[in-house]
């Protein structure tokens, strides 16, 4: 976790002082490696650190709540910093320095004051289902310690668990691709709008993700789980699908308010639940599963998307997220709703959560 922060702040300051193009791809590489490991091990480490299933999904939804918070600040401060610092060689370099001076700041910090991470439960429910479940020893070999390494070893191409509670983060994010990375272009195509008209709905779209963040464990908490997925995914068919329709512009932006902050809602729901739907010893082998398949279903989406704008199509990209909505609410309730049942799954066992 340390390291892959430091590994962003080198790259960063690397890509500000890099005077050939291999340079600036070295830098990216090593800060791409950075986020890699960064994004491997920020969840795992949140939940080591809540210690209980209801503040997994508490922390999980505060943690995205911050971020899309300092996002929208990080956003802003880009915009502002090239012209206040400038560079020698372009714009922004003061702003890559900037930047990687802060990360590898908090890196130094984390380093120091980050408390000490909580040993793994030896012998707790999730370690003892998981053993039972999962873990058969060969003759020779009593307490199966061979096969747990070279389980552990090929773990995620082999265990269909971690591939199917995966398929559910893939359509999430394929669903966020389709809109996300290129809202501003789909305004501009839809309706014409200026920088202003695009960077007011996009900053109140922000705070969507923000509210949203904060409020799924709280719906979480008063619905219960199943009841909470019904309700999410209804609503993310419902807006999806209104925002197919001729609105006018003040009504597509209330519309798109309020699917900004329910796709935040089930998205954190989704990624939250998924991981503590699993056993401890399965957590880091999923994150890079799940990685894997966000990484693919963002880079397809986005093309898609592309695809549908550059043929003038402002409406293309949200009848393909109804329809992927739709399919991933199917998913949920075949594939996927059993994991959250099963017996190492932390997922419908919260302390103060409703099971309906």
């Amino acid at each position: 976790f340390v390291t892959g922060i430091a590994l962003m702040g080198a790259g960063y300051a690397a890509s500000a002082v890099a005077s050939s193009l291999w340079g600036i791809l070295v830098a990216l590489l090593v800060a791409a490696v950075g986020v890699a490991l960064l994004a491997t091990t920020e969840v795992q480490l949140l939940f080591r650190y809540a210690g209980t299933p209801e503040l997994e999904t508490r922390s999980y939804g505060w943690m995205f709540a911050v971020f899309h918070l300092f996002l929208s600040v990080g956003t802003y401060l880009g915009g502002r910093l090239p012209a206040i610092l400038g560079g020698r060689s372009t714009p922004y370099q003061g702003s890559l320095l900037a930047a990687g001076a802060i990360l590898l700041a908090l890196s130094l910090i984390r380093a120091r004051w980050l408390p000490p991470e909580p040993p793994a439960p030896e012998g707790g429910r999730h370690r003892k289902a998981f053993a039972e479940a999962v873990r058969p020893a060969r003759a020779g070999d009593a307490d199966g310690t061979a096969d747990r390494r070279v389980r552990t070893l090929f773990q995620p191409f082999w265990n269909l668990r971690l591939w199917r509670l995966g398929g559910l983060s893939f359509l999430s994010a394929a669903a966020m691709a389709l809109v996300g990375p290129l809202q501003n272009v789909l305004l501009r195509v839809r309706f014409g709008a200026d920088d202003a008209a695009v960077g007011g709905l996009l900053t109140a779209a922000g705070l969507a993700l923000f509210a949203g963040s904060l409020a799924a464990s709280r719906l979480t908490e008063h619905l219960g789980l199943r009841w909470t997925f019904t309700v999410l995914f209804a609503a993310n068919v419902l807006l999806h699908a209104l925002l197919i329709a001729p609105l006018a512009y003040a009504a597509y932006g209330f519309v798109f308010f309020l699917r900004s902050g329910a796709f935040t809602m089930l998205a954190n729901l989704i990624e939250s639940q998924t991981m503590s739907a699993l056993p401890d010893e399965e957590r880091d082998a999923f994150a890079a599963v799940r990685n894997v398949l966000r990484s693919i279903a963002t880079a397809g989406g986005s093309a898609w998307a592309g695809a549908m704008l550059a043929a003038g199509s402002g409406t293309g990209p949200y009848a393909a997220g109804t329809a992927l909505m739709m399919f991933a609410w199917l998913y949920y309730l075949r594939e996927t709703v059993r994991e959250f049942e099963r017996p190492w799954s932390t997922a419908v066992r919260q302390p103060g959560l409703k099971e309906r």
